[in-house]
């Protein structure tokens, strides 16, 4: 039973990997050929059962693992080292919450080189910890349980409605709505049928179509399927993914280690795009998917291929490239990122293994063929349509917690060496090429000016943090409840406080996302939900509406809405090449009179876009020149509340809106 309780888990990663990738590999196939979601969809049964169909049927086999030469263990770090980690740790912590650069860097150099003194002079042996796979304590089962219930529970139950919400679920409908036009080429969200698809970067990001066609095959409603049923099943497989890395990584801390990553992830939200706006709080969107869950299987795949490589793990990493491609276009660059940073920290000087390393990177050429295609795409259709602006790394661990984490990254290599952990070796040197590389902010540069104005932050997405603080945090409690000997109490007392800090330093998820708990509701807002459905109802596909953008991502997200004259300002201009620059000025223009940044109705703009319906917030009723302007042009107030729709007849259009 303990055998069979441990296979389970990684039998169920690798028939994932194995279908994703497959699934993938067609998707990406249609999508370049030009191919119809029909095709797309008819295709989709041999690609999503064809992998992981044997996988299942055939027992999980752990990799093969070289015997381990020689008979002595590790040595352990002096008491000193210790001392001094922490020292160097906590000058880290202080200088990047306080925000003293030469401080701050002088430490990020210091702490890799004082953890080099330590490392030690032989390898553990692999037989210190039970082998991989083959066998499962009760407290592994329980941990893994207990994380996958609180994660989907707090999925099933947190409230974040957010605009980006009707540009997936809008581009789910449109590929359910128009099955005859081709993959991922189209923009439905004005209800313009000649738009191309707004990014041509979202191009290979397919998790919308898989969306869609699950949901035609089963015949579960879409809002149903997007907002429930895959986000539940991407939160139970994110605690499967960090179950899989800890058991491989340290496998005695993963029963702790996994249950730990829930409340870290969900707590952690003080940076503008931290690690935890993008977990259980969105897990409907696809870049939360790849946060959550597939950024840790990529390591975890090759932190597998390290130890043992063979054709078998070349495949699985490869595989968690392909599939974490589908649910973001950001994992083109962060997936062959976080892969080769882990084979990095696995490099030993010798040719055998500089000769699997390179194999080890041939594991991203897809991602890289992809990302070349993507590139001459951007560059036909006249560059990025938005590229955003360069934020540091504090965007993504937080201005409070990232010191903490950042310690516990530090410390982990330390302390899972004292658990004797096979990983502890591969992490020490993982944390110290992640200082140099990602956290400094030099990597994004290297990649190229529009890399890292576009990436920037998100190239942390590569390293999953949580998931070491949450194993430094496990190793530093067992340390405390087992004991350990007095000179490394220091040691194991500050990674279990280093938890602590990292949960409890800066505001939580649910406050700076300002996320509500509302069991198994629909990620809108009720009024404003009921405002849309009205403007629905009031109109017809053909019409076109400006609508306040809080109501018109909410129309967006039904089937058969209206026209937009928008939705958010990003998506106009993200579509000026197909509408040029003058109806693009004349949509924002008539966007700031809906955000209540002008009172003054602009009827030029109004006249020419032929709009029938117009829905303004409460702020427009004390200016009388809105409704006197909007009177002149035949309006009528037919509806008055949060939000006042007003509509003229089709009557009253200007001529050339029936042309």
């Amino acid at each position: 039973m303990r055998t069979l309780a441990a296979r389970v888990p990684l039998t169920v990663v690798d028939a994932a990997l194995g279908a994703l990738a497959l699934w993938q590999a067609w998707a990406l196939l249609c999508v370049y050929a030009g191919w119809s979601t029909d095709v797309l969809f008819w295709g989709s049964p041999f690609a999503l059962l064809w992998l992981g169909l044997p996988d299942l049927l055939k027992p999980w086999q752990p990799d093969p693992t070289e015997p381990p030469q020689g008979g002595t263990r590790g040595q352990m770090p002096p008491a000193w080292a210790s001392g001094l980690g922490m020292a160097c740790a906590a000058i880290g912590a202080v200088g990047f919450t306080l925000g003293d650069w030469p401080v701050l860097v002088a430490s990020l150099w210091f702490v890799p080189l004082a953890a080099a003194q330590v490392s030690p002079r032989a390898p553990l042996l692999h037989g210190s910890d039970p082998p991989e796979g083959t066998a499962s304590s009760p407290l592994d089962t329980a941990g893994l349980a207990v994380a996958v219930v609180a994660a989907v529970g707090i999925t099933l139950a947190l409230q974040r409605p957010n605009v980006d919400d009707a540009y997936y679920l809008n581009a789910i409908l449109e590929h359910l709505a128009r099955p005859d036009a081709p993959v991922q080429t189209f923009d439905g969200i004005h209800g313009d049928p000649t738009a191309p698809i707004q990014q041509v970067a979202h191009r290979p990001q397919t998790y919308e179509p898989l969306v869609a066609v699950l949901t035609r095959g089963t015949g579960i409603a879409p809002r149903t399927a997007y907002w429930f049923v895959l986000p539940a099943l991407a939160a139970a497989f994110g605690s499967v993914a960090h179950h899989a890395l800890f058991k491989a990584v340290a496998p005695r801390l993963a029963w702790l280690a996994t249950p730990l990553v829930v409340p870290l992830v969900l707590l952690w939200g003080d940076g503008p795009q931290a690690y935890g706006r993008f977990a259980y709080v969105r897990m409907f969107q696809g870049k939360s998917i790849f946060v959550l869950a597939m950024a840790p299987l990529i390591l975890y795949a090759a932190f597998r291929f390290v130890r043992a490589p063979s054709w078998r793990s070349w495949v699985r990493l490869m595989a968690a490239q392909l599939a974490g491609s589908i649910f973001t276009s950001t994992a083109l660059v962060v997936g062959p990122v976080a892969a080769g940073v882990a084979l990095l920290a696995g490099l030993q000087p010798d040719r055998r293994h500089l000769r699997w390393l390179a194999v080890g990177l041939l594991a991203s050429a897809p991602m890289v063929a992809v990302l070349g295609l993507t590139f001459l795409e951007i560059q036909q259709a006249g560059g990025l349509g938005n590229t955003g602006n360069y934020q540091g790394f504090r965007t993504v661990l937080g201005s409070w917690r990232g010191g903490p984490a950042l310690a516990a990254l530090v410390f982990a290599p330390w302390l899972l060496r004292l658990r004797q952990a096979p990983g502890a070796d591969w992490l020490g040197r993982y944390a110290l090429i992640t200082l140099v590389l990602l956290f400094s902010g030099l990597a994004p540069r290297l990649l190229g000016d529009s890399a890292a104005a576009l990436l920037n932050w998100r190239t942390l997405w590569a390293v999953p943090l949580y998931a070491f603080v949450a194993l430094a945090g496990a190793a530093g409690a067992v340390g405390i409840v087992q004991g350990v000997r007095r000179g490394h109490r220091i040691a194991v007392a500050s990674g279990a406080l280093g938890v602590l800090l990292v949960m409890l330093f800066g505001p939580g998820k649910t406050t700076w996302d300002v996320a509500t708990w509302r069991w198994m509701a629909p990620k809108v807002r009720p009024g404003v939900e009921k405002t849309a459905r009205g403007v629905v109802a009031l109109t017809s596909p053909d019409d076109m509406v400006l609508a306040h953008p809080e109501v018109a991502w909410h129309i967006a997200m039904i089937e058969d809405h209206p026209s937009l004259v928008g939705v958010w300002n990003r998506y106009i201009h993200n579509l000026e090449r197909h509408w040029g620059s003058a109806r693009t000025s004349q949509r924002l223009r008539s966007m700031d009179f809906v955000r209540d940044r002008t009172f003054h109705v602009p009827g030029a703009a109004l006249q020419a876009l032929c709009v029938r319906v117009v829905v303004l917030g409460v702020e427009h009723r004390r200016h009388s020149m809105s409704a006197y302007g909007l009177e002149g042009l035949s309006f009528e107030r037919v509806v008055a509340g949060r939000f006042d729709i007003w509509a003229r007849s089709p009557d009253d259009l200007p001529p050339h809106c029936s042309e």
